[in-house]
């Protein structure tokens, strides 16, 4: 560890049911914890999701088929707003499944609230499926013009 840094834990969120997460970030924050960090998708469909997930040997999914995803940005400055210290991110926010600009707003709303407490982390997703729910193309979802 570089000097003069400590070692930071960051909470995760993920799949906590929404009326939980005030008092999860309130904890946290008590504890000492330097940061919460939630999930992203859209929606979940369980068994019916065709696609693989990549990060394990067997593309299986991991959590069970009545796992919590609340929006990431409105469940961010609802904790911010309940906290002081605490820093906010996300097991990476997938962009191209939404509107750049709208996610502007969102991101800049949610860090004003929070106090300018937000991390960000962008990916470009793995579930086909979601891409295809909200209408954007799974095949150029890296693609900046698209």
């Amino acid at each position: 560890m570089p000097e003069g840094r400590a070692l930071q834990f960051w909470q995760s969120t993920i799949h906590a049911p929404a009326d939980q997460l005030l008092g999860l970030a309130r904890h946290a924050e008590d504890l000492g914890f330097e940061g919460a960090m939630g999930p992203d998708h859209t929606v979940w469909w369980g068994s019916d999701i065709a696609s693989k997930y990549p990060y394990n040997d067997t593309g299986s999914i991991w959590w069970p088929e009545e796992a919590h995803w609340p929006d990431p940005w409105v469940s961010t400055a609802a904790m911010a707003a309940v906290t002081t210290r605490l820093r906010f991110g996300h097991h990476v926010f997938i962009l191209p499944l939404r509107d750049p600009v709208n996610v502007a707003k969102a991101i800049a709303t949610t860090s004003a609230i929070a106090g300018g407490r937000v991390v960000l982390g962008f990916g470009v997703g793995w579930m086909k499926e979601e891409f295809d729910l909200v209408g954007q193309r799974f095949d150029q979802r890296w693609q900046a013009d698209r």
